[in-house]
This record gives C-alpha cells, structure tokens and sequence, in this order.
C-alpha cells in the first residue's frame, strides 16, 4: 500500500508540474500538441480536441508539446497558425507559461505544508544519532526510530514525551538492564539496552541523542500563513544549498554523495511512508519545492534555461535563432545525462 502512495504522489507531482504549463498555455490559446507522463515509447495514448494525451514507458518526468516551440527561422506559417504559436507570442507569455511549472510546485508545496499544518503531528521522541560503540548501538537502535517507552525491572514504565523526561528516566536505572519500545518503519521494536555509569562527557549513559518531534494543529487561515512561510523559506535553504553545492563542484569539491536520483527519493519516501502518512506528505512537499528550485536551473533543458532564452531576447531586441537554442539544449544535455547516470547508478548500488 506504501509503495502504491509513494508512486501516486510522485506522478501526481509529475502531472502538477506539467498542468502549470497546460493551463497557462491554454489561457494564452497556444495549442498543446501533447500533454505526457514519462517518456517515449508511448504506453497509452488518447487525443481530446487538439491535443494528445499519453502516458510514456520512462517514468522520469513529462512534457508538454507546444505548437510552434521549436519552430525554424525560414519556416513559413499562416497569420491563423501564428495565433495558436507559442513561438510567436509576446516574450512575457511565453514566460508565464514556462514559469507556471515550478509555481505550480511551489503551489503544491504550499497546500501540502499547509495541510500537515491542519492535521498536525503528535509530539514524539525520534532518535537523531546513535554513538558508535555505545550501549544504544549494540542493542540496534537506529536513528529516526521513534521511542514509545522505557521500561525499568519491569515495573517501572514511561511514555516520554520530552526529551528531558527521557533523559532523567535513563539516569535514574544507570546500570540496570531497560526494556525500550520503539517505532520503527510502522514497526514495533523491543530492545534492550544498559545505560552506562560512566559514560563519556557529551555522549550519555545510552549513547543516542533525542529530538522532539511533532506539529501544533492550527486552524486553516494560521495553517495556510504558516505554510507559505514555511514553503518560501525551504524554497529559499534548498536555493541557497544548491548554490553552494554546485560553487562546490566547480572548486573541485565532492558533491555526488549528496545527489539522490529517482531510485533513491522512491527508496526515502517509502521509508516516510512507513513511518506514517505525515511524515510521507512532509517528503512530498519537500519534492515538490526541490523541483521548483531545480527547474528554475538557466541550463536548458530546464524551463530556467528557456527562462534564460526569453530574457536574453528582451534584452537583444530579437529572438535567439533555431540552431543556437538547439546547440545550447545539446550541451545542456550532454552536461546533465551523465550526471544522471551516474547519480542512478549509485542509487542502485546503494539500494539494492
């Protein structure tokens, strides 16, 4: 059941992207000549008016085909046909609809931050580190197992619900043999650990650090504030790390171990899955914002790097010819498709 939601949401996320291009191209009566899921080979495809409608074999995005968008400078159309041209609109339509992609992301984002926010999280211990050789290691404990409870000689039971409350319990049987439950992946699991007498300064006597979790409910009006603010603010970490990461690249600094591709965001968001369905909508809202920002990369093939055509033709007077937005696209994606390679294949190595 995880994994049908897990692929559910990326498609849907797949789908949204794509609609923000539809929809405005629509609203500016360009004509979509394809709206697809994936890519080619075509696995279903049904025609609706002027457009065709197909689901693809490649499950790594989708497009949306505009009349016009890769139209050649000598290529004759009628003034009807330039109507419907997405190559012969205003340069500020042309960048509306290859903006509303990533807003409506950002969108995405937004409603799904701000619906966490409606629902709220119970408040809950989450293990956030555990110390090599340490009690709490040799017992299995694993970081983001949420503790349910401890219990001490058998008779002595805690629900902590700070990790002050834990702490001070772990403290108090130093020595003795506990008894904790913790949830892990939707799973109960019972280990049994000895907090140490003497443990070393800044490690404690279990030898894992504890953060509380959780989310406040709030009405809808505060929920939606709450989740443009905290949208706009994780648009603005994730920007800010890219930048960083790819600075990185360039001073010969490694930055593939923080790449995940497809493989490894399925992997992630069926763990979150399993641990509950907020916390598999929290990866959500983070995917969908991650792809906003990337999107707006200025390297074509993303809709940054036509973004970028756009602005660069406002500023020169006149439009890019066919062949230079055609050489610009190939380098774009002789840069990108090894990257991709090799950031899937570490996943399938780190995976499987």
């Amino acid at each position: 059941m995880i994994v049908f939601l897990v692929i559910v949401f990326l498609v849907l996320l797949i789908i949204v992207h794509e609609l923000g291009h539809f929809l405005a191209a629509k609203l500016f009566k360009v004509r979509v000549e394809e709206f697809g899921i994936g890519f080619p080979p075509r696995l279903w495809i049904k025609k609706a008016g002027e457009t065709v409608y197909s689901f693809n074999a490649l499950p790594l995005g989708g497009f949306v085909k505009l009349f016009g968008e890769n139209i050649s400078d000598d290529e004759k159309i009628s003034e009807e046909e330039k109507q419907s041209s997405f190559q012969h609109q205003p340069s500020w339509k042309r960048a509306v609809v290859m903006f509303a992609g990533t807003g409506m992301n950002f969108i995405a984002g937004w409603l799904i931050i701000s619906s966490i926010f409606m629902l709220g999280i119970p408040p809950g211990l989450a293990i956030s580190q555990v110390v090599t050789d340490s009690p709490a290691e040799s017992a299995g404990f694993k970081v983001n197992d949420f503790i349910l409870a401890v219990s001490a000689n058998g008779a002595s039971v805690l629900e902590p619900k700070t990790p002050d409350e834990f702490v001070n319990f772990v403290k108090e049987f130093r020595g003795q043999e506990l008894l904790i439950a913790v949830n892990r992946a939707g799973q109960t699991v019972e280990l049994k650990a000895v907090p140490r007498i003497d443990a070393a300064e800044n490690e404690g006597a279990l030898g894992i650090a504890v953060v509380q979790k959780g989310i406040e409910k709030l009405y809808p009006p505060a929920a939606i504030y709450e989740g443009l603010k905290t949208a706009a603010s994780i648009s603005y970490l994730i920007a800010a790390a890219l930048g960083q990461m790819l600075v990185g690249a360039f001073s010969g600094q490694p930055v593939l171990e923080n790449l995940v591709g497809p493989i490894g965001i399925f992997g992630i968001a069926v763990n979150a899955g399993q641990i509950g369905i907020i916390y598999l909508l929290q990866l959500v809202a983070l995917i969908s914002l991650n792809l906003m920002v990337i999107n707006l990369i200025p390297l074509v093939p993303f809709d940054g790097g036509k973004l970028l055509f756009i602005i660069i033709e406002k500023i020169k007077g006149s439009a890019l010819s066919l062949r230079t937005e055609q050489t610009a696209t190939a380098i774009g994606i002789a840069l990108i498709i090894p990257l991709f390679i090799v950031v899937i294949v570490r996943d399938i190595i780190k995976f499987f």
